[in-house]
């Protein structure tokens, strides 16, 4: 008989994660693999909103979009006695609540992340002197008020959660930090998925590619945010024509100035009729792009390490209206610095040939890249095995 894996999320399948989670691939013959997709439950207009026309959506058997509660009891009457589950979806109430009934009916609770960012430790200290250089008071302030709460509720949705049999992780730093917060208990390391769609890519071109004159834009979708709407239950704080009108400045400067054309990398959840500025955005070929070309560009996307993997110059870009997040705007000076790449705020670029210099831009610190791909994408010791397929090695030894 099949063993069973429930696989939690709150995202649309679309050709992005198709991959991601190895709907093209033959699962184990030993495995029921089952996703649940809560987004309908947690935030329905988002839902709407990213199933449209235009998102690239697709339909797979094991693939079940929850729609509304009377199909989540459905969902749970067809359980096995006996299961595994991951919970891949947010830290809220409603998914904290669906994790422990899975836990009480009899499912073994398994921790996974594909991905882990660094992240930056902000002391108490440190965020106060923050705040009052900061030119949103008033926005933290409300912030602060709320935050008590805020640390109640997430401790709350903890405490519900089923505790994981198995931590999985997908880098040596989330491994060390993890191992420190739970000293006994079974922690495993793989790579993240940015490096298992490198060694895919690698074998798929394997003749060398020389590089292009083009630099590409790897898009985070900062103008129809879908993270922090589903996180926050609110629109972003940048507005798309704001954001738009400064990243096509900048753009058109290293265009006009440097003769690098750029290119956009669209972002895997933007919609093929959102396309916000006249300029070409590709999508589905992020990693062909990077691997391709003579610059990079973004934020503090992910995709950051398939630059670092290809051993790409980088720009991130910053803003001073991401001070409104604060971890947001000091996550990419934290990439910068880790990486040895120039970060840029555009509210104060000045936009001069003569104090801007590409070419210095151009130049890797590929001892600092080694480094950070040790940490933060393939430990040393770490073998090529699909993430997937390490977790089904540990769960076939439980």
């Amino acid at each position: 008989m099949k063993k069973t894996l429930v696989v939690l999320v709150v995202q649309p399948l679309n050709s992005f994660n198709y991959n991601k989670w190895e709907f093209n691939r033959k699962y184990n013959k030993k495995w029921n693999i089952i996703f649940w997709n809560l987004l309908s439950i947690q935030n329905e207009n988002l839902n709407k909103k990213f199933t449209t026309k235009g998102h690239g959506i697709i339909k797979a058997k094991n693939f079940i979009n929850i729609n509304d509660y009377s199909n989540l009891l459905k969902q749970f009457k067809k359980l096995p006695p006996n299961f595994y589950y991951i919970n891949l979806s947010i830290l809220s109430f409603k998914c904290s609540i669906i994790d422990r009934i899975l836990k009480i009916k009899g499912g073994k609770c398994i921790y996974l992340k594909m991905n882990v960012l660094p992240e930056v430790k902000i002391s108490f200290k440190k965020a106060i002197l923050f705040i009052l250089k900061s030119s949103y008071k008033f926005f933290f302030l409300k912030k602060i008020i709320v935050y008590p709460f805020l640390k109640l509720i997430n401790f709350f949705n903890h405490f519900i959660k089923g505790k994981p049999e198995i931590h999985i992780v997908p880098n040596q730093n989330a491994y060390e930090n993890l191992k420190r917060k739970n000293k006994n208990n079974k922690i495993i390391r793989t790579y993240s998925y940015d490096y298992e769609r490198f060694i895919q890519n690698r074998k798929l071109n394997k003749k060398n590619k020389k590089k292009k004159n083009y630099a590409v834009f790897i898009d985070q979708n900062k103008d129809d945010h879908f993270d922090h709407t589903l996180l926050f239950g609110e629109e972003y704080y940048m507005t798309s024509k704001w954001y738009w009108e400064k990243m096509e400045k900048f753009f058109s400067f290293i265009e006009s100035n440097f003769k690098l054309k750029v290119i956009i990398a669209a972002h895997h959840r933007r919609s093929k009729y959102n396309l916000p500025i006249k300029r070409q955005f590709i999508f589905n070929k992020t990693i062909n792009l990077v691997r391709d070309c003579k610059l990079a560009i973004t934020h503090n996307s992910t995709a950051i390490n398939q630059a670092i993997l290809y051993e790409k110059p980088l720009i991130l870009i910053n803003f001073n209206v991401y001070k409104k997040s604060m971890s947001n705007y000091l996550d990419v000076l934290n990439f910068g610095k880790l990486i040895g790449s120039k970060v840029i705020n555009l509210e104060s670029f000045s936009f001069s040939k003569k104090i801007f210099n590409l070419k210095n831009c151009l130049i890797i610190n590929k001892k600092k890249y080694k480094k950070y791909k040790e940490m933060y994408i393939k430990p040393k010791t770490i073998k090529n095995n699909t993430i997937w397929k390490t977790v089904l090695n540990e769960l076939d030894r439980i």
